[in-house]
């Protein structure tokens, strides 16, 4: 079918008497279809073909104006994707690009009318104005927990993306858009908080929490202005009780909060990306630490996911090796076997690169991420850089614990990666039973003393690593410098 646009004309003679009339058509129908496909573009998200932003900000509008007349309920769902930017890290931005899309298809058809919305990456958004509240809102969440239970193929990959919804319920959670949308908010991080995989209702403490979680994201930012965050140095023991090192560890001091707890600041910035800022210069500050070491002791420094599969890792620490004078088998950087799922070929060329700069190269905390019991999930740097006081026996504790429990369905592709790169685990951990791995060299390690300030040197360390009964408080503090 095509569009004509129509108009007529007199034609006159020499004496201005109309002598007949002209009918001129225009086809306009390429214009008319350009200009709804800019309206369409507008209003719609490019990749996934959903409405965007502002649309649902005008949908929204107008069910709030429709509901008050009508003293109607209705619900806003917040929806987030778990772990996509792992997907984006380990494959790519165009299977990222391709797993959104298919996600956005199951969304669509699982909302059953309900407005579905895309507003960022991986952020989408409903209004769910039919039935009964709270009771539809919980049915649509668990419709959309339903579509994206099962596994997609992306360029022959089998992948898995969970979701985590916040729910805010018109008038009982707020009365205009920005209230109720900030409430479903919260939800959505308290979801994302207690585990992932949930959904939750907005409850009034949970404004509260947010607004605290976003306060001391900016403080953080601040902190690496101001120097409030510190590196401490936990003395690192072989069994036999000679001191062979220590782990750098992470520590905040906040000015009006006092210490921050490291599982508190790091999924923070991780989150946010500043955990890129904060690893650099904590590497930079460990190594200066280390190479004013009167003994030749080395310096653990751990590596969240994050930092490993952004820019350039081995190009980073051959630069901080230069720089400070520390010889490269001084330095011990430990990741989690985490970083080894998914692009491997990606993560085996980084690893060797650091090892061929002489650095060695730990895993830390094996068997406590994808190789671990089938319930538990990597554990992110937090647990790692920041981590609290340990001891040997707590080490030996969950060694047996692992022992027992067997291996997750995950344990051989990391087993199988760790093998290939003939890396060592830490911290005198368990090894698994197959016989692929009896070749390990097992690092006997044990952690001796608290992460403190102290005023005692290396070398006096070195002198007294044999004492029966270490002296606590046997760590430098250092500040974290740009």
């Amino acid at each position: 079918m095509r569009l004509l646009r129509t108009k007529k004309i007199a034609i006159s003679d020499d004496n201005g008497d109309p002598q007949y009339l002209l009918g001129v058509s225009e086809d306009i129908t390429d214009r008319k279809r350009a200009e709804a496909q800019i309206e369409h573009m507008a209003r719609h998200d490019a990749l996934t073909d959903l409405p965007n932003r502002t649309s649902f900000t005008d949908r929204l509008a107008f069910t709030l104006d429709r509901a008050a007349t009508m003293g109607d309920r209705f619900a806003v769902l917040c929806v987030d994707l778990d772990r996509f930017k792992e997907v984006n890290d380990v494959f790519g931005h165009c299977v990222g690009d391709a797993a959104l899309r298919e996600t956005s298809r199951r969304l669509q058809t699982a909302a059953e009318g309900a407005f579905l919305a895309r507003i960022g990456g991986d952020e989408f958004a409903l209004i769910a104005a039919e039935g009964p509240q709270p009771a539809a809102a919980a049915a649509l969440a668990n419709r959309l927990f339903a579509a994206a239970a099962d596994d997609m193929e992306i360029d022959g990959r089998q992948l898995r993306v969970g979701l985590s919804v916040g729910v805010a319920i018109f008038p009982v959670d707020g009365t205009d858009a920005t209230t109720l949308i900030g409430n479903a908010d919260a939800a959505l991080y308290r979801a994302k908080a207690e585990g992932r995989g949930t959904i939750r209702f907005f409850e009034r403490d949970m404004d509260v929490r947010l607004r605290e979680r976003r306060a001391l994201q900016q403080d953080l930012r601040s902190a690496l202005d101001r120097d409030d965050l510190t590196v401490h140095y936990q003395p690192q023991a072989q069994t036999e009780g000679e001191i062979v090192g220590f782990e750098a560890l992470i520590r905040w001091r906040h000015p009006e909060r006092g210490w921050v707890s490291p599982d508190a600041f790091i999924p923070l910035a991780e989150e946010s990306g500043l955990i890129i800022p904060i690893g650099e210069r904590m590497l930079r500050e460990a190594c200066r630490e280390a190479a004013s070491w009167p003994a030749p002791l080395r310096v653990a420094v751990n590596l969240s996911t994050v930092e490993f599969r952004h820019g350039d890792l081995p190009r980073l620490v051959h630069s901080v090796l230069l720089e400070t004078g520390l010889a490269a088998d001084r330095l011990e950087l430990e990741v989690t076997e985490s970083v080894l799922i998914g692009d491997f070929s990606r993560a085996q060329s980084i690893l060797r690169r650091l090892k061929s700069l002489g650095v060695r190269i730990a895993m830390d905390d094996f068997g406590t991420g994808y190789s671990s019991l089938p319930c538990q999930g990597a554990q992110s740097a937090g647990a790692r850089r920041g981590r609290g006081d340990q001891s040997s026996a707590g080490i030996s504790a969950r060694r047996r614990l692992r022992r027992g429990a067997g291996l997750s369905r995950g344990s051989a592709a990391a087993h199988r990666a760790i093998c290939r790169l003939d890396l060592p685990p830490r911290e005198g951990q368990a090894l698994p039973r197959d016989r692929e791995l009896t070749f390990f060299r097992l690092t006997r390690f044990c952690v001796r003393g608290r992460p403190a300030m102290a005023h005692r040197s290396a070398a006096a360390l070195q002198a007294r690593a044999t004492a029966p009964r270490p002296p606590q408080g046997w760590v430098r503090e250092q500040k974290i410098r740009p």
